[in-house]
């Protein structure tokens, strides 16, 4: 039997990285631990300092559910719970308090703080799951004193543990350890905080261009080793913090994660504008004594009470801009009433120049992390998207055109799929990474139903904030007043519009909208949106529109100097040589960009002046013979109508064919309208 003898005529040999007979003293376990823990994470470590805090008073009703959830003498029948809300509304902040809250117990006799760990994008070890189970082991091993020499042994007899996969890590350091407490009936129920679950995103994969896809795969990982660990039954809680991304409330809601787990919405939970103004109220006290900022109002603290509610409803509830802007105001080398003004002037949305704010240069550079975790193959149409979502927002609010507040925040998504030639359901998926900052939920009275910050609106305007990820506005609103007229071309007065076509619907209702909205592109484009304005039957959109939303249809919108008013081109000749078919302000308004428009432009006004009135006849004989037609919001049209009609001449409105539909009401008496020239017979008879 022939002998084997290995590094036989080796030379200049060095072994390195060894572990034969590795053996580590007791002392020198928790050190061992330690370097493969990310200290960091902990709440209470330096490298997190300023610790993020809740303004006394504020986030008291989540804090409260929180606290009645969880009990370290009995433990709670759900022994997880998960508390989402989007990105800005203190959710760490809600987590470091229950934290130092937990060690701050006096009237016991343990930590109740089992472990924590706050991941964090900016950081390579605390958004990397590799250091999740050692961060976690080194903590119970010195909160927990029964783990401790059984933590110790597992290390001591086996060091290469922290190099296996998490799954075995957790095995062996945790569960283990605890199987092998005998006492284990007699430990009292301690919390497992971890906060930013969104944020462990896998950071050191960034550079291979795969962490964008990885990171849902390691955050439902980290899911897994919670879930793991808490079906053994140990006197253990878990207390989940993160942003409400798509894969991680589908995870937390499956089973068999859900039969053990509770859910908070923080964001529905949370008087969010009540937080945001008890915040707003005493740090702008402060800055006022410290600046000496005096109110214009006799009275009044700074910066006042109504400038004070434009500023709770600029935030829109969202912390994180309340607290950039206070940031922003206590900048020594600036005037906070100055920054005040600028922050709350109309122009400030469309994008202030706020290059040198330290405070909102970390907001957008937030912003921008965000979108790049999105795959670099999904951007294009992820800024599509966004881009209709921001010039059809505040239309979709105003308007109340489609049941956002019922929860049909997709049908809406897929109204401007459709409209954008996009497949029904691909601008839902394509801002599968933005629920962070993407409401797609049911929205708030008064608040944006799609945008949670307002700052991100105004970050993908700028290309100065947004580079690579600014939308294209121009595009957007092009393409989608085009779709929108495309629709309604077809739109006659006999077409039956159905209840479950929402887009044809949304057209017809929100293509005026689009078209103060659109600027011109180039020449070509602007010949084909006034052709295609041509080819309407704007008599009937306006009878449809008016049947469809009576309530919001307002005629001064409609009227030729408002909807004409941004067009470039006019006719260069006065309105007298032109038939008087336009306004004088608009002749008179710019020099003609566009010579080859001029007489288009004329048709269009011609034909929308002739519209409304037709539209406004038709609508006058129909409720005479039709009592569902809401005389409120026709008698609001007809009121505008006529006045408008007073910079005519004489026999012009005598003739008009809506006062002629008047008189003849009057005569009948019986939709009850005619009144609204008896008081001003001379200017009609």
């Amino acid at each position: 039997m022939s002998t084997i003898s290995y590094f036989q005529n080796a030379s200049k040999f060095v072994a390195t990285n060894t572990s034969f007979n590795t053996y580590i003293s007791d002392v020198d376990v928790l050190q061992y631990l330690q370097q493969y823990a990310a200290t960091g994470a902990m709440h209470d470590s330096d490298e997190r300092y300023p610790l993020p805090l809740c303004h006394p008073g504020t986030r008291k009703a989540v804090i409260d559910r929180i606290k009645a959830w969880y009990g370290y003498k009995e433990p709670p029948e759900g022994s997880i719970m998960v508390v989402h809300a989007p990105a800005g509304y203190g959710k760490s902040a809600v987590a470091q308090f229950i934290a130092d809250d937990l060690e701050q117990q006096e009237d016991i006799d343990f930590n109740p703080l089992a472990g924590s760990f706050f991941f964090s994008r900016a950081s390579p070890e605390r958004s990397n799951p590799a250091h999740f189970i050692a961060t976690l082991a080194y903590q119970f091993a010195t909160s927990i004193p029964e783990l401790l020499p059984l933590i110790q042994d597992v290390v001591r007899r086996n060091p290469m543990v922290l190099n296996k996969t998490l799954e075995l890590q957790l095995e062996k350091l945790i569960i283990g350890p605890f199987r092998a407490v005998k006492s284990l009936d007699e430990m009292p129920n301690r919390l497992v905080i971890v906060d930013g679950l969104d944020e462990c995103i896998n950071l050191d994969r960034k550079a291979q261009g795969q962490y964008a896809q990885d990171q849902e795969l390691a955050q439902v990982r980290v899911l897994d080793l919670i879930h793991t660990l808490q079906s053994h039954r140990f006197p253990l809680s878990f207390l989940i913090f993160s942003r409400p991304e798509p894969w991680i409330k589908a995870h937390v809601e499956s089973r068999p994660f859900n039969d053990n787990t509770h859910i908070l919405d923080m964001y529905r939970t949370a008087d969010n504008l009540k937080d945001v103004e008890s915040l707003l109220r005493k740090e702008l006290e402060q800055i006022s004594v410290k600046s000496g900022c005096q109110s214009s109002l006799e009275g009044e603290a700074w910066p006042g009470q109504e400038r004070l509610r434009k500023l709770v409803e600029k935030t829109r509830g969202d912390m994180l801009y309340a607290r950039t802007i206070i940031l922003d105001l206590e900048d020594p080398y600036e005037d906070p009433q100055e920054r005040l003004d600028l922050i709350l002037d109309p122009s400030f949305d469309d994008g202030a120049d706020l290059a040198h704010s330290a405070p909102f240069s970390f907001v957008y550079e937030h912003f921008r992390q965000i979108l790049e975790s999105c795959p670099k193959r999904n951007r294009p149409l992820m800024l599509e998207v966004l881009a209709d979502l921001i010039v059809s927002h505040q239309i979709m609010r105003d308007a109340d055109i489609i049941p956002i507040e019922q929860g049909d925040i997709s049908l809406a998504l897929g109204t401007l799929d459709e409209l954008s030639g996009r497949v029904r359901g691909r601008g839902i998926k394509a801002l599968r990474g933005l629920h962070s900052v993407i409401k797609l939920r049911p929205h708030r009275s008064g608040s944006s139903p799609f945008f949670l910050n307002g700052l991100f609106i105004r970050f993908l305007k700028n290309p100065k904030y947004s580079g690579e990820f600014t939308v294209d506005i121009k595009s957007a609103s092009l393409r989608l007043l085009t779709a929108c007229m495309g629709k309604v071309a077809s739109v006659g007065l006999d077409t039956k519009i159905r209840d479950d076509d929402h887009c044809l619907r949304f057209a017809v209702l929100a293509w005026p909208s689009y078209w103060w909205r659109w600027t011109l592109i180039d020449g070509s484009e602007y010949s084909k949106i006034l052709h295609l304005f041509l080819s309407l039957n704007l008599k009937a959109c306006f009878v449809h529109a008016f049947s469809l939303h009576p309530g919001r249809f307002h005629l001064t919108s409609l009227l030729p100097e408002n909807l004409f008013e941004h067009i470039p081109a006019h006719p260069s000749t006065s309105p007298q040589s032109a038939n008087q078919v336009l306004p004088e302000t608009i002749v008179a308004s710019r020099e003609p960009e566009y010579p080859d428009h001029v007489e288009l432009v004329a048709q269009c006004i011609a034909h929308l002046r002739s519209s409304v009135g037709a539209a406004l006849v038709h609508l006058l004989d129909l409720s005479l013979v039709d009592s569902s037609i809401q005389k409120q919001p026709l008698s609001r049209a007809l009121i505008c109508y006529l006045t408008h009609l007073q910079s005519k001449n004489e026999g012009d409105r005598r003739s008009d064919a809506v006062v002629q539909a008047l008189k003849r009401s009057h005569t009948s008496q019986s939709n009850g309208f005619g009144h609204l020239i008896e008081s001003d017979k001379k200017n009609y008879n």
